[in-house]
């Protein structure tokens, strides 16, 4: 600080506005979300890659009304699983894959993990709004038919796999 005139040199500002900047970054209240645009497109808030299929993923939106977008299934799981205050979750939906316009609730839609089906993340994870439609596409691709919680156990195993090496 100079005596004369009160003010703090330069380099004590900035310090004192970066100080400033760390304080109110971890004080907030609400998750603030990286920039994840690419020349106007958005992109998937776990994993970041931009979304491009609409035939996958989904949404959660917490109780404070924010809303992540999630490009597959399996990114989903990935953030409920290691990232989501699940008693703050609102709202959690799938893209169901056979009818991209309906959005159903992840936690009672159908999944089917199939080699022959490829989605993005490349673990071949569709969603469905029915047994009866993720039977029929377990009959034309092969795999097997899950449920939300064994979805996010698959998603733990891999994830606990891959912590290991």
């Amino acid at each position: 600080m100079d005596g004369v005139t009160g003010r703090l040199d330069g380099e004590a500002t900035v310090r004192n506005w970066m100080w400033a900047a760390c304080v109110l970054a971890l004080t907030g209240t609400s998750p603030v979300r990286a920039a994840c645009l690419d020349q106007g497109r958005p992109c998937c808030d776990y994993c970041r890659m931009i979304l491009e299929h609409d035939h996958f993923g989904g949404e959660i939106i917490d109780s404070g009304k924010t809303r992540l977008t999630l490009d597959a299934t399996i990114c989903m799981a990935a953030y409920w699983y290691t990232r989501a205050d699940t008693a703050r979750v609102r709202t959690i939906r799938s893209i169901a894959f056979d009818r991209p316009s309906e959005r159903p609730n992840a936690r009672k839609a159908w999944y089917l993990r199939s080699d022959s089906l490829r989605s993005p993340m490349s673990v071949g994870l569709t969603a469905y709004s029915s047994a009866a439609a993720a039977e029929a596409a377990r009959q034309r691709h092969g795999g097997r038919v899950l449920r939300w919680n064994e979805v996010v156990a698959l998603v733990r195993d891999r994830w606990q796999l891959s912590r290991q090496y």
